[in-house]
């Protein structure tokens, strides 16, 4: 299996760029989202990733060359056996991920079934790898408009969401395909969805920011931050009084803890004992700009006192403390004994958005954050020592065939008629 890399787009003016460095050579390994090249438009410098872990195998265009956007300038060849990594459970994080608790990850993985871990491994690589694929169409120019990647933050999506039941709800934020992805949604529907075609979940008209799967429980991805509060609020209401049962996550990033509607929510949330999660996911940055600067405390699970509720803050990166935890809220939650904040240390591998340029965080801080906080990998070495994990070859490619029809099926699917522009219009 090959990846081909190409010149990404940096901006809607943009339509050639020039590679400006090559960081690796034909035969050089790679790891995925190591960066093997830089690339400049008129205005901007930009790194490219490897999409997967192997080896550059060809060079398309070389240093110095001005090549159109989405021309391949380099491949990368078939991945080797996975390099070895250091716990990621590092006890402090570098710059850009949340520092993670002192973990009791041993203890809980022990109370999970084997298969129950794998499952959450299986689910997490599915969000991964839609990820990675997102990223590279993007970089093609087929997919339009800013990508805003979850990618090392996939735990806390499918510790969360294996707690709720069918029926529940998420309201997402703008960095959403993982929540999407672990309600049950389709990667078909949402590639279509992000490549603007008809057969997307919202008609090709929401992209990526509004990718919404009511069928699901999933309310939507959204734009503006801090907006998901209320929409969850409405739906943990709707249960409450119609007495069904269900509850509703909202998850948020540290950023959006400043906002009011935060603040709103949890008093309302907890003085009408609405069956509302609160997830934030805590990766040490607010857009461009380190939490420590726009916040004056510390733990943003210890505000939930404020609000009489419980607090907790996990170690993001361990799965199984995630899920856990989410049963507990859940258990409460549906009991009537009301909301609950949970708050996931957790950290991204990529920029706020495609075409970010990381200027807040070196490189070797983003290659520390790979190296020993990485979700995925953390599981797949627990796993390994469990039993082997030896249907993890057998997934891995269930789970790329599987995105690979989905990119397919996005590329076959017809855009919206221009007669359909004012339709799922609403005042």
């Amino acid at each position: 299996m090959t990846w081909a890399v190409g010149m990404p787009n940096l901006g809607h003016t943009m339509v050639e760029g020039q590679v400006s460095q090559w960081l690796k050579q034909p035969g050089d390994l790679v790891r995925a989202g190591e960066v093997i090249a830089v690339v400049e438009s008129d205005k901007a410098a930009f790194d490219i990733e490897s999409p997967a872990d192997g080896m550059l195998i060809a060079i398309k265009a070389k240093s110095g060359q001005t090549v159109p956007v989405g021309s391949v300038i380099g491949i990368i060849g078939r991945p080797g056996k996975p390099r070895a990594t250091r716990d990621a459970a590092a006890a402090t994080a570098p710059d850009g991920g949340a520092a993670a608790p002192a973990s009791t990850a041993a203890s809980i993985a022990k109370t999970v079934p084997a298969a129950q871990l794998a499952g959450f491994w299986r689910d997490m690589m599915r969000i991964r790898l839609f990820e990675r694929a997102a990223g590279y169409q993007s970089s093609l120019g087929k997919i339009y408009g800013a990508l805003h990647s979850c990618e090392g933050q996939e735990s806390c999506a499918v510790g969360i969401c294996s707690a709720l039941r069918p029926g529940d709800y998420a309201a997402s934020t703008h960095r959403g395909h993982g929540h999407c992805i672990a309600m049950g949604a389709r990667m078909d529907r949402m590639m279509a969805e992000l490549f603007g075609r008809e057969a997307g979940y919202c008609r090709g008209k929401g992209g990526s920011l509004h990718i919404a799967d009511l069928g699901a429980g999933m309310l939507g991805a959204n734009g503006i931050v801090g907006a998901g509060y209320s929409i969850a609020a409405g739906a943990s209401l709707s249960a409450k009084v119609q007495g069904n049962g269900r509850v509703a996550v909202v998850f948020f990033g540290d950023g959006a803890v400043t906002r009011g509607p935060f603040h709103e929510v949890m008093n309302m949330a907890s003085l009408w004992k609405l069956p509302l999660l609160f997830v934030c996911e805590n990766n040490g940055l607010a857009q461009y700009v380190h939490t420590a600067e726009t916040m004056v405390f510390d733990s943003v699970a210890a505000l939930a006192g404020n609000y009489r509720m419980p607090g907790v803050r996990i170690d993001g990166n361990d799965v199984a403390a995630v899920h856990h935890a989410a049963v507990q809220a859940v258990a409460r939650a549906r009991g009537g004994d009301g909301p609950t904040l949970l708050e996931l240390d957790t950290q991204r591998f990529l920029g706020h958005s495609s075409g970010d340029p990381q200027v807040y965080r070196s490189k070797s801080q983003i290659a520390l954050l790979r190296e020993t906080r990485d979700p995925l990998t953390r599981l797949d070495n627990e796993l390994t020592a469990l039993d082997g994990f030896e249907q993890r070859a057998v997934w891995l490619a269930q789970i790329e065939a599987e995105v690979a029809a989905a990119v397919a099926f996005a590329e076959a699917s017809p855009y919206p008629a221009d007669s359909a522009l004012m339709e799922d219009v609403y005042a």
